[in-house]
């Protein structure tokens, strides 16, 4: 009896040594220490992205007119009421920020010039917005984080399964979205 004990197997198999616990065991530990050491290599990652994070505000904050306050471009914002209401004039810069256009990270400003005319004739109100590459240092930090978070994107999908064409596909339609970022920092 002695013998024969831990043998036999769901298949029939009495004399056959079953290993289907061990392995399974083993496997399990497989999975285990490669879940644990995927989730330190994401903690370590997400723990770069919050210290480069921190390091492109800083940056941000010490380049002019982006939060506001005096244009970079030139801009000056002036209120002119006319006379008696007639000829009065404005001009407002109503939002700035940073936009992805022209394939870099942009510094813009939003201008609104108003103007009454004489009499309701040849007044109106015209929108345009300046722009200019951002700072360097800037520009490449913010290259660093997109590039970053792409990394740690494409990582957790290759630990949840997805392929390779699921990550390229992904990843292109991440770089058409670039064209549609634009953080407004006006007041902030």
């Amino acid at each position: 009896m002695q013998e024969t004990q831990g043998t036999g197997s769901v298949l029939g198999d009495e004399k056959a040594k079953n290993r289907d616990v061990e392995v399974g065991i083993e496997n399990l530990n497989k999975l285990t220490l490669f879940g644990l050491n995927t989730s330190q290599n994401m903690l370590s990652e997400l723990e770069q992205i919050s210290y480069n994070t921190s390091n492109l505000g800083n940056t941000l904050l010490r380049i002019p007119g982006l939060f506001g306050g005096k244009s970079t471009f030139g801009t000056k914002e002036k209120s002119n009421p006319g006379f008696l209401g007639l000829f009065s004039s404005s001009t407002a810069i109503i939002d700035s920020g940073i936009k992805f256009a022209q394939g870099m990270f942009q510094q813009y400003e939003t201008v609104q010039k108003t103007s009454s005319g004489f009499l309701g004739i040849g007044g109106g109100t015209k929108t345009y917005q300046n722009m200019k590459p951002l700072e360097q240092e800037a520009q490449d930090q913010l290259n660093k984080l997109y590039k970053q978070y792409l990394g740690v994107a494409g990582q957790a999908m290759e630990d949840l399964g997805f392929g390779a064409k699921d990550l390229n596909m992904s990843l292109i339609d991440s770089a058409v979205d670039m064209e549609k970022f634009n953080v407004s920092l006006k007041g902030m």
